[in-house]
This record gives structure tokens, sequence and C-alpha cells, in this order.
């Protein structure tokens, strides 16, 4: 679930931000929280994927993030997690990819715990 969850953060948050921003936008237009999206529903059914499946997707949104957040001049900025009250009212598309690695990093004690210490069939081994 955390897995699922990341990659469609990762796929619809911070790539809209970024995308609003590269086309001109101020990038809270883009903000897909601003949507009735039912996120939540939609991380239920993704986590029922293969696992690959999930790591090729957050693999792939990574990618994008790093790719999209390369094209900005220094000065480039949104105000949309300052908008929804985030921290500094300005964001740089740079500090956009970095809070997705923190947002990546604080779920991953879950991940870690559930792939340590997740019970399992031991016939499987």
């Amino acid at each position: 679930m955390n897995l699922a969850h990341l990659t469609l953060y990762s796929e619809r948050l911070p790539r809209s931000v970024l995308e609003s921003l590269r086309d001109g936008g101020d990038g809270v237009g883009g903000s897909w929280w601003k949507e009735p999206s039912p996120f939540e529903a939609a991380a239920v059914e993704l986590a029922a994927a293969p696992l690959a499946e999930i790591m090729q997707r957050l693999r792939k949104a990574y990618g994008k993030e790093a790719e999209l957040a390369r094209r900005f001049p220094h000065d480039a900025a949104t105000r949309a997690w300052g908008a929804a009250g985030y921290g500094p009212r300005l964001w740089s598309p740079a500090r956009i990819v970095a809070k997705s690695f923190q947002h990546t990093w604080e779920h991953g004690n879950s991940i870690l715990r559930v792939a340590l210490f997740a019970p399992r069939d031991l016939t499987e081994d």
C-alpha cells in the first residue's frame, strides 16, 4: 500500500505542479489536490497490482520529476505547496523534487518493516 501511495503521489502531485510551471502556469492550478480525486481508492486498487508493475511506475514517476525539474531556471517558483500551508510560500522546482524524496523517505520505515518482518509462507523458500 505504501508503494502504491508513493507511486500515485509522484505521478500526480509533483508532476502536475512541475508541468504547470513548464507550461507557463503558476503550479497551483495544476495541483491534483484541488480535484475531487478518490486518491485512497486508487491507491488500494494499485496496491493489488504486481510489485514489479508498481515499482516500474514509481521509478518512471521519479525520473519524470527529475527530468522536469532540470528544465527550469534557478528563479522558477510556485506557491503550490505554500498555498496549501506546507512551509515556505515559494517553492523552486528543485525543492518540489526534494519534497517528493522526503515524502518517500517518510514512508521508508513502513516499507522496510513490511519487507523484513511481514508474515510469509515459509514453504515458498
